[in-house]
């Protein structure tokens, strides 16, 4: 191990506060009932227009002129695959308990440490097998007073393959990412994956409309939803890729393990739902987890690759 470069500093904090970020979902999601379409369509679409705005008022959409037709067929994918395992997550939830799919769904981490030669061509990591296993214990630890558990019933094992196919899914996008991320700026990947979403899901979430399951409660779901789009799609959206781009993909997964233990976290922080030993226990293994993969140093076919980026594109 070695000292930490300030790209390194940069990369672990903009993933930290993402997933941080992310851990809140839950807590608005309280406030919002419906199709898991219509909430995943709108998350995608507000993400969309917030940094489309943004494009256009710095006039960096000009840098779309320079992307090549793969690339934006590439980017488009993403987005395609990013409807798909939130689709996935999301229905998972209505078929099997909550902790179930959180473990189940956070996977990806593994999956991203096992494709890594394979897609990215790069030498697996040995030294990432001790932070990934500890967290995962320590997700097992928080998950185990909520429920966790399998059943018989063929739903609720439907509801784990959805959750585990969600947890593939979430592999792939991270690996193809990595990919772009080292060429392309972080919003523009940011922009065309929302709206490839965005395309995809639209008659799913009119569909789910038409049908009369969209949010109740008059405009204050679709409030909440837009600021779901807003900052914990657009805005960190660009962190997770920025972060993405300065760590190795298996070490960017892991470090997303903040996310689900934040959720509960907050849950009983806010909205008064018990936190037991285990469950501080168990998320002190994910931030120990957490802490080795944010002090390993980079090496020769496995490092992230040696670039300097500000945090600020010009």
């Amino acid at each position: 191990m070695q000292k930490l470069t300030s790209n390194r500093v940069a990369g672990i904090a903009a993933l930290v506060f993402a997933s941080l970020t992310w851990g809140t979902i839950p807590l608005i999601l309280r406030y919002v009932d419906g199709s898991p379409f219509i909430k995943v369509f709108m998350r995608v679409f507000v993400a969309f227009v917030v940094i489309g705005i943004w494009l256009i008022v710095s006039r960096r959409w000009r840098k779309i002129t320079k992307l090549d037709g793969f690339t934006i067929r590439w980017l488009f994918a993403q987005g395609g695959l990013l409807a798909l395992n939130w689709v996935l997550f999301f229905g998972a939830f209505d078929r099997t308990n909550v902790a179930t799919v959180e473990l189940l769904g956070y996977m990806g981490p593994v999956f991203v440490a096992l494709m890594i030669p394979f897609v990215l061509k790069e030498r697996f990591d040995k030294r990432i097998i001790i932070p990934l296993l500890l967290s995962l214990m320590g997700m097992v630890a928080v998950l185990i007073p909520h429920g966790f558990g399998f059943s018989s019933d063929l739903t609720s094992q439907i509801g784990a393959l959805m959750a585990l196919g969600s947890a593939f899914t979430y592999a792939l996008l991270i690996l193809m990412a990595k990919r772009i991320v080292d060429t392309v700026s972080v919003d523009l990947v940011t922009v065309f994956e929302a709206l490839g979403a965005s395309l995809i899901l639209a008659p799913f979430a009119w569909w789910a409309f038409s049908q009369g399951n969209a949010p109740t409660g008059g405009i204050t779901p679709y409030l909440w939803l837009a600021v779901l789009g807003a900052v914990h799609t657009a805005f960190t959206g660009v962190l997770f890729f920025y972060g993405l781009r300065l760590l190795r993909a298996d070490q960017t997964a892991i470090l997303t393990y903040i996310e689900p233990v934040s959720a509960i976290m907050f849950a009983s922080l806010f909205l008064g739902e018990v936190l037991t030993w285990l469950t501080i226990g168990g998320g002190l293994l994910v931030l120990v987890g957490g802490a080795i993969v944010a002090r390993l140093d980079a090496q020769e076919g496995v490092g992230a690759p040696p670039i300097e980026v500000p945090i600020i594109e010009n």
